[in-house]
């Protein structure tokens, strides 16, 4: 909804044509892709789980999730572009397949940095070991 009126003012606005108009096109569209993303998996990374989160407990996550997540689709998008006749050979099957495995990748960027914030969690909440004491008599003699 709102997309498409900000590539029409982006493209009114920007002087620039050819191959410059597509990178800015990808570059606008990946960008509030990720934003979005960084957005929801700290909702729910915040949410989810039954102890209370703080926003910079669950950022690392979010961003890190978040740009395996664009990363994953932009790879899913050119495969299934240069695949050739998947659909010639499969029919709507290729579809079914391509949507499952698309929600696999999906639920695993979403778990991996779930797994991310738990790793800094543990590490922050791990007991520091206690400085040993320093010896409180005379110091020995040296030569």
């Amino acid at each position: 909804i709102v997309m498409p009126r900000v590539w029409q003012f982006v493209v009114t606005n920007v002087a620039a044509d050819g191959e410059e108009v597509i990178w800015l096109y990808d570059s606008v569209r990946y960008g509030a892709a990720y934003l979005t993303l960084v957005v929801l998996y700290a909702l729910l990374y915040g949410w989810l789980p039954d102890i209370p989160q703080r926003v910079a407990t669950v950022l690392p996550g979010a961003l890190i999730g978040a740009g395996l997540w664009v990363a994953a689709a932009a790879t899913l998008s050119y495969t299934l572009r240069t695949a050739g006749k998947l659909v010639l050979i499969y029919g709507s099957f290729a579809g079914v397949v391509a949507t499952l495995v698309f929600l696999y990748v999906s639920a695993t960027t979403l778990i991996y940095g779930a797994e991310i914030n738990a790793v800094i969690r543990e590490r922050k909440l791990q007991p520091q070991p206690k400085p040993k004491p320093k010896p409180s008599g005379p110091l020995p003699a040296t030569d």
